[in-house]
């Protein structure tokens, strides 16, 4: 194997034996004993590494040469402030006039009296390079460049002009081949770089140098592989419901059910899987991995969406997916598509798949705005998986046992797709006999002996107020996921079934997880911790225009290989609103939620989590809103909850004093008047509830 290492005076520092190529070096070898490795990078800052001298190191070099290079750089290699003297020795075929800026007019004070400096921004020519790169190499990683808001010894400019410039590289890089997300803030900084907050410590290297090995150690593997080595290997088992196979049986069903499908597709078409927790649509779903289908679960209709939404839904998802088939054996629930039953036929022969190949496609949930199509490609959802596991802690050997609908991100990759690839066991329930029967949830477990599982925040106090107490202490943990997490819920439903809680942040526009808490996650501000931002993937909060990250509370955006690249700098808008503080993620409502009222932010989140604690308000039956008042100017303050026994002047005051000393806003409240609106599930519809006082207030 032949790699190339470049970049610059950070691959050298610390020097060996702890730089993260000589660690790189030692973690391959093992494995590839005829290792070739050329580096080409600044060494004590003896010569200056840039992106422009790369043409003539690499022209000799035949086509497809090097198996990977690895590209670690950022102001040498894009943006850098150097005088004109040095940037002619950086740029060996010369510099073009019209690449030049002069950067002075940005300077902080403490430059003003240095040497002219330039920045040569010549993106064509690196786009050159990057060809040459990807010719001379099958595999380009560019590292990421970690945030330099702190005041660095490289801050020529603004602490925020500096670091747009430095979200712009990454941007830019990003966009051009595989990329490694380094995080964006503050304490990341602080605890993996050197008092001049540039050069990595000796432990960020040995991070380093391990998620660089595990990027060419799995590069080449796809989905396939890992399944088809684990029904070799594999003592584990798959149940759903009563149905319960060995892993080896389940990987020979998948591939059955499979070859079915390929009798009415070929390979790339999108294949809808109906989302009716089922062996056979599960077997059918994976199976499609084996034969190049794209599979995707459809949301089956039920009693909470009306049939004219339930069709504008399917609709929608047949113009965004234009899917080849839909398997089913309820044909009448998909008119829009042409539907065959789940059967099973003689295994086909697997077709060659290679990691860059879709995998399969999930929507996102939606919450604002029209669902949008998401592609999973084979290596994204491998090295995904590899970098929530190094926080999730399971380990092979662990039972996951979940009731999640398989057409949501929570259900399929954290219910599903995590626990097999991970070489766990699977037990697997249908939601809707969850949702009648919860303690059917709990025996599964003991049954079972189940070790983890997700539960969003509602399902905590659904369980809690409809099942017995009972010792499950065996469970690592269970995992909160997919909407704001009450502290009181954790703490009670730990409490009742002996089970630490854990707390998780995750979209389907990232796959799945963003960050997750350990087994205690701290509160602040009466905001949940939703835990450590997981491996390559960036969080920046972003306020007004203004980098925000661990200073304020704003807009949530990430960045990884896997979400969408837009907005800003190439990070996608979540559509939350949370901070980042000591390195974790604290989120604290939807944007689209969270209204001004008097001058002042109001989080409903938030709210409603002081209001639920109070004594006499029923758990959950609480639901926060603004409505503009045009005689005033501003949002009003809305509460509409229910409390345990009858209204009285007392209750109300109490209510109301708590909301205004913690939200400085008097509200306007709304008590036992059937006006909440409820989800089958138990769950508050703010937008509902909000419309139905608007309407009662026409009438009256």
């Amino acid at each position: 194997m032949n790699i190339f290492l470049a970049g610059d005076s950070r691959c050298a520092c610390p020097p060996r034996p702890n730089s993260w190529p000589h660690l790189l070096e030692g973690r391959l070898r093992p494995t590839y004993p005829e290792l070739n490795i050329e580096k080409f990078f600044a060494v004590e800052d003896t010569y200056i590494f840039t992106m422009f001298l790369l043409a003539d190191k690499l022209k000799d070099y035949p086509d497809d040469f090097f198996d990977f290079a690895i590209i670690q750089s950022g102001w040498h290699d894009y943006m850098e402030s150097w005088p004109r003297r040095i940037l002619d020795s950086l740029v060996p075929e010369g510099i073009e006039e019209n690449c030049i800026i002069d950067d002075t007019a940005q300077w902080v004070d403490s430059y003003k009296d240095k040497e002219k400096e330039y920045i040569y921004k010549n993106e064509k020519r690196l786009i050159e390079i990057n060809e040459l790169l990807k010719r001379k190499c099958k595999h380009l990683l560019y590292i990421g460049i970690h945030t330099l808001i702190d005041g660095s010894d490289l801050h020529k400019k603004t602490y925020q002009e500096h670091q747009f410039d430095l979200l712009e590289s990454n941007e830019f890089f990003s966009n051009l081949s595989d990329f490694l997300n380094l995080p964006q803030h503050y304490s990341w900084n602080i605890k993996n770089t050197t008092p001049d907050r540039i050069h990595h410590t000796v432990s960020a290297n040995v991070e380093l140098a391990n998620k660089l090995n595990r990027y060419i150690t799995l590069r080449d593997v796809d989905l396939c592989k890992i399944l088809n080595h684990m029904q070799i290997h594999n003592n584990n088992y798959v149940c759903v419901e009563n149905d319960k196979l060995i892993f080896k049986d389940f990987i020979n069903k998948c591939k059955r059910c499979a070859s079915h499908i390929c009798d009415h597709t070929n390979k790339g078409d999108i294949v809808l899987i109906d989302g009716e927790t089922s062996m056979n649509s599960i077997a059918s779903f994976v199976g499609c991995f084996f034969y190049g289908r794209i599979p995707m679960f459809t949301q089956r209709p039920t009693n909470k969406v009306s049939e004219l939404e339930y069709g504008k839904k399917m609709q929608h998802t047949k113009d965004l997916v234009s899917p080849a088939l839909c398997v089913s054996d309820h044909e009448d629930r998909y008119p829009l598509f042409k539907v065959i039953g789940f059967e099973e036929t003689d295994i086909l022969e697997e077709e060659k798949i290679t990691s860059d190949d879709v995998a399969f496609v999930q929507l996102s949930s939606g919450t604002t705005g029209l669902p949008k199509l998401m592609k999973v490609h084979h290596k994204d959802l491998i090295n995904h998986i590899a970098d929530y596991q190094e926080k999730l802690n399971c380990v092979k050997g662990d039972t996951i046992v979940s009731w999640l609908p398989l057409y949501h991100d929570m259900g399929l990759i954290g219910g599903l797709l995590v626990p097999i690839l991970s070489d766990n066991s699977l037990v697997l329930m249908d939601p809707f006999s969850w949702l009648s029967s919860p303690s059917v949830f709990i025996e599964k477990i003991k049954e079972h002996r189940g070790t983890y599982s997700y539960l969003p925040n509602f399902a905590l106090n659904y369980i809690h107020e409809r099942c017995s107490e009972e010792d499950l202490s065996f469970m690592k943990f269970v995992i909160s996921c997919s909407e704001p997490t009450s502290h009181k819920y954790i703490e009670r439903f730990s409490s009742k079934f002996s089970v630490p809680v854990r707390v998780c942040y995750a979209l389907a526009e990232n796959i799945f997880a963003v960050s997750i808490s350990d087994t205690n996650p701290k509160l602040l501000d009466n905001t949940i911790s939703c835990g450590e931002i997981i491996d390559n993937v960036s969080v920046l909060i972003m306020k007004d225009g203004r980098d925000v990250t661990e200073k304020e509370t704003g807009k949530v955006l990430i960045k990884s290989n896997y979400s969408p690249n837009c907005d800003e700098f190439g990070y996608y808008d979540t559509g939350d609103v949370g901070f980042i503080n000591d390195g974790e993620l604290y989120i604290v409502g939807r944007n689209k939620d969270n209204f001004v009222s008097f001058g002042k932010n109001i989080y409903p989140d938030r709210i409603e989590e002081i209001v639920s604690n109070i004594d006499e308000v029923k758990d959950g039956r609480c639901a926060c809103f603004g409505i503009y008042d045009e005689q005033i100017g501003t949002h009003r303050l809305h509460i509409c909850l229910e409390i345990k026994g009858g209204v009285d002047d007392n209750i109300q005051i109490k209510i109301r004093n708590i909301v205004e000393e913690f939200s400085g806003i008097p509200p306007v409240l709304y008590i036992n008047d059937n006006l909440l609106v409820k989800t089958s599930s138990g769950k508050v519809s703010r937008s509902g509830t909000r419309e139905n006082i608007t309407n009662s207030t026409k009438d009256g």
